[in-house]
């Protein structure tokens, strides 16, 4: 049985300032945020973690280069660990959107599967990001000797997940972990905060 422990960055000025982020935003960890990895990577320290795939944007790479000092780990970048594509709303702020795309703005936050196939116009459906993220770590299952992982990646990453396995959970705070095991199937470990 494999074990994946997937967390979110830590704090970025933008997630302060409530602006979605997506892929076409890449800041780096604020003062906060590096204090907050360093809290992950105490919780994680124990947990047996042999390298980590991390999401090549700044705010997730950033933690998990604090993570994988305090493991003494290798890093390695993975695209498909990339935030979700938000399109024409990234870069704006939430309660902007609230206002201007109420309706769209709901079948976003919505946790059930019954919006699953929704997604911004030129981004992705909440669907593509689950598979996408489930795709790349049973390849990593299947194809590798790792048996304990961690991947650094996002909050719209950890939520869709969280929805998948029947587990929603609207907020997902910065490092934040769920696990999932792989053996024959997903294994769903749940969330910790």
């Amino acid at each position: 049985m494999k074990e994946f422990y997937i967390f979110r960055h830590g704090q970025t000025d933008m997630n302060v300032d409530k602006i979605w982020q997506g892929q076409g935003y890449n800041p780096h960890l604020n003062e906060k945020g590096i204090s907050e990895a360093k809290k992950l990577a105490t919780k994680l320290k124990n947990k047996g973690i042999e390298i980590i795939f991390s999401s090549p944007m700044f705010r997730a790479y950033e933690t998990a280069e604090i993570v994988s000092s305090m493991l003494n780990v290798e890093i390695v970048k993975e695209n498909d660990f990339i935030e979700s594509s938000i399109g024409i709303m990234e870069g704006k702020i939430k309660p902007e959107i609230e206002k201007k795309y109420p309706i769209e703005y709901k079948k976003w936050r919505d946790l059930t599967l019954d919006t699953f196939d929704f997604g911004f116009l030129n981004g992705e459906t909440k669907r593509q990001v689950v598979l996408r993220v489930l795709s790349k770590i049973k390849e990593i299952a299947l194809n590798t000797d790792y048996e304990i992982v961690g991947i650094s990646s996002h909050g719209a990453v950890l939520r869709w997940l969280s929805v998948y396995f029947n587990d929603a959970n609207g907020e997902i705070p910065n490092c934040s972990y769920m696990k999932i095991n792989f053996e024959k199937d997903f294994i769903y470990k749940g969330l910790n905060f």
